[in-house]
């Protein structure tokens, strides 16, 4: 289910583990290590997905500023270490940023979403219901995407709104489509565990 660029050939429930494997990444490293690892994602999303990787740093462009000046202000000692390591928490932000952008134009929203659910899946051992879960991100997309008032209404009142007569139109029903897991997913789902225990250690 790629549509974008073929170079995402692994299962999209890959793709959103490495994400978030990179969110605990990024966490990590500093000063020469953080800058190269901002550079590579900011230069593959600029190449990539550009729009998507801009409009994304538009979006969050208060939470970056406000990252920067609380850190500058908080952080104790030299007033120029507050700014550093405000400006690191920016960048750390901006790379995850980039990388969800390569992660949004590799896959149709369906394909996003069968991979949450394939994520989720371990919840319903407790009693959470991910199909459910899925579909309502999905809706929620879907309003958001869309034109017209429907398409313009802020996520807040998206979900607000009833499951009566009063909710915009939307699908009759959601397909999520199948994808296996192949060699691609098992070397990069081991390169995630390797990179977790490093971590931890």
């Amino acid at each position: 289910m790629l549509h974008a660029y073929p170079v995402f050939l692994i299962h999209p429930a890959t793709a959103l583990a490495a994400w978030l494997g990179a969110a605990l990444l990024f966490q990590r490293l500093e000063g020469a290590a953080l800058a190269a690892g901002c550079g590579l994602v900011f230069g593959l999303a600029l190449a990539v997905q550009p729009r998507r990787f801009l409009a994304l740093l538009m979006r969050s462009r208060w939470l970056l500023l406000a990252l920067l000046v609380a850190y500058a202000f908080l952080v104790p000692g030299h007033e120029s270490a507050g700014w550093i390591a405000g400006g690191a928490q920016a960048a750390r932000l901006a790379a995850l940023l980039a990388l969800l952008a390569l992660v949004l134009g590799g896959y149709s929203w369906e394909a996003l979403l069968a991979g949450l659910y394939v994520l989720l899946m371990p919840l319903s051992w407790v009693g959470a219901k991910a199909d459910r879960v899925a579909v309502r991100l999905w809706l929620t997309l879907h309003y958001a995407e869309g034109t017209g008032e429907a398409g313009r209404r802020p996520f807040a009142e998206l979900a607000r709104l009833p499951a009566g007569s009063d909710a915009p139109p939307g699908p009759g029903r959601v397909v999520l489509p199948a994808q296996r897991f192949s060699w691609r997913d098992a070397c990069l789902l081991a390169t995630l565990a390797a990179a977790s225990a490093w971590l931890a250690a």
